[in-house]
């Protein structure tokens, strides 16, 4: 599957306050369909474990063709501002206390069509499709 999301790549790594993933949109989409996940490389070789220790899944949100997405690793308020030369860059925020993307991490962008939860205690179960 090609991914209309192209993932830029990571800005300012280990610097807490500054540390951002950077994405830009190929086409209109909604953000909400996509989940970047924090991987572990793997040492000596250009792939990352299977697996994922943290996960970051975008809320719903209409994003226009040539749109910046930057997610912040600390805490902040979603919003969204014009760039320069056209477009809009929309901000998200991870909530993490420290700085994730540390040597023998990587990111990977994930298009999610689908989905199914079961919660651990007694919860009904929820799934969801993306069309």
């Amino acid at each position: 599957m090609n991914l209309n999301l192209e993932l830029i790549g990571v800005e300012d790594a280990v610097v807490y306050e500054r540390e951002r993933i950077v994405l830009k949109a190929k086409i209109d989409l909604d953000i909400g369909g996509f989940a970047l996940l924090r991987t572990f490389t793997v040492p000596g070789k250009n792939q990352v474990r299977s697996g994922s220790v943290l996960a970051y899944w975008f809320q719903d949100k209409k994003i226009k063709a040539g749109d910046f997405v930057v997610l912040y690793t600390r805490d902040g308020q979603t919003s969204e501002k014009p760039a320069e030369g056209g477009g809009t860059i929309h901000f998200f925020y991870w909530g993490q206390r420290d700085a994730s993307w540390i040597p023998g991490t990587a990111p990977v962008l994930i298009q999610t069509q689908g989905w199914s939860v079961k919660m651990p205690v007694s919860e009904p179960v929820a799934s969801g499709n993306r069309s």
